[in-house]
């Protein structure tokens, strides 16, 4: 609000200026100041132009994160797959191991064997368990 009391001019200080005892003069005037600029130099377009770029920014992030958690999973899915198999395929190996080191001492007992292979055997079953146990 601006306004003008006689020969004293006043901003936002309405006691003055409602106050009955004060004098008015002739020259005296109340009223109401607005300022709105003509040419904002398209201020407010590139402002949208703008939070539509960030907007648009945030959903290729998004997109780019969805993306990467998939990844993420499918790739856990595959690693736990391959480590399965890894597993089945070690158990198997353990059985036949097992189930050679049993012909062999067969073998030994009919003198077919040689001590040293039925220590090779017996080695082999043992290095396949623990290193199955390990594994668990």
């Amino acid at each position: 609000m601006v306004g003008y009391l006689g020969a004293q001019g006043f901003d936002d200080n309405w006691g003055k200026s409602l106050d009955l005892t004060n004098n008015w003069y002739g020259n005296s005037y109340i009223g109401l100041q607005a300022a709105m600029p003509l040419f904002n130099g398209f201020d407010s377009d590139t402002k949208i132009k703008k939070q539509l770029l960030k907007q648009q920014q945030s959903s290729n992030t998004r997109k780019e994160l969805t993306q990467s958690y998939a990844y993420e999973a499918a790739l856990a899915q595959s690693a736990m797959a391959q480590t399965l198999e890894n597993w089945q395929v070690k158990k198997s190996n353990a059985q036949l191991a097992k189930q050679s080191a049993e012909l062999v001492k067969i073998r030994r007992d009919e003198g077919r064997a040689t001590i040293r292979e039925t220590l090779d055997a017996n080695a082999l079953v043992c290095l396949l368990y623990t290193s199955d146990a390990a594994d668990e």
